[in-house]
């Protein structure tokens, strides 16, 4: 199944449709779900270039996806949720996305925490495999450079990897209150073949939540 769709959906679905449906020839009813995002014009193609192997997925989510709606913080309020559509109140402060369920997934689901999120913030599959080796960290008042090196560990797809830097800031030194910052940062280009290193580096941190610098940012990307 393919989720052309520009944001984050409820994805319980999945798992309904196949406890519900039962003896699919070859296996279960659905089997796998790609999230192709909204690449445009070319979509269909990249989409195709990616089932059949020629191209191998790399990027990340950009969002947390929860296991349910009603784990989402604005889930209650939202709309006529709770009866008031024309005012919206932002009561999450710096607990959005990522940060909310980080912070409060124990308090959401106290009987089961770890099934609250089903695919997290970073979330990625490929066709290969990498081996991340961070090499240096050097920061001063206004960025942060972080050097790693990323080999493709497979033995057959080439491949490109998306390195994940979260930066967590101390609370005195934190303006906003925020304690943490992730951002999707791309590294291997060209895509490697296994066994080959390419160079590969960050030159800044603390991008805007949910703005990736992905070789595929806007393309179709592996999501189970």
């Amino acid at each position: 199944m393919a989720l052309n769709t520009g944001g984050v959906v409820d994805t319980s679905f999945f798992e309904q449709i196949n406890s519900e449906v039962g003896n699919v020839k070859g296996g279960r009813a659905l089997d796998a779900l790609v999230l192709m995002g909204q690449a445009g014009q070319e979509s269909g193609s990249a989409l195709v270039e990616v089932l059949n192997g020629t191209v191998t997925p790399s990027g990340r989510l950009t969002d947390t996806w929860a296991s349910a709606y009603a784990h989402y913080p604005a889930s209650s309020t939202f709309a006529k949720n709770d009866g008031d559509s024309r005012r919206e109140r932002y009561t999450e402060g710096v607990y959005v996305g990522y940060r909310y369920f980080d912070s409060l997934y124990r308090k959401i689901a106290p009987r089961h925490p770890a099934d609250v999120v089903t695919y997290p913030f970073g979330y990625d599959k490929s066709y290969t495999s990498f081996r991340i080796e961070p090499r240096k960290v050097t920061a001063d008042a206004h960025s942060v450079k972080v050097t790693a090196k990323v080999t493709n560990t497979g033995r057959v797809h080439s491949g490109r990897e998306v390195v994940q830097v979260c930066v967590s800031a101390l609370p005195a030194a934190s303006a906003d209150g925020s304690n943490t910052r992730g951002s999707p940062l791309a590294t291997s280009r060209p895509p490697p073949w296994p066994g080959q290193i390419p160079p590969s580096g960050v030159s800044r941190c603390g991008h805007r939540r949910g703005v990736p610098a992905g070789p595929v940012y806007g393309g179709p990307l592996t999501t189970r």
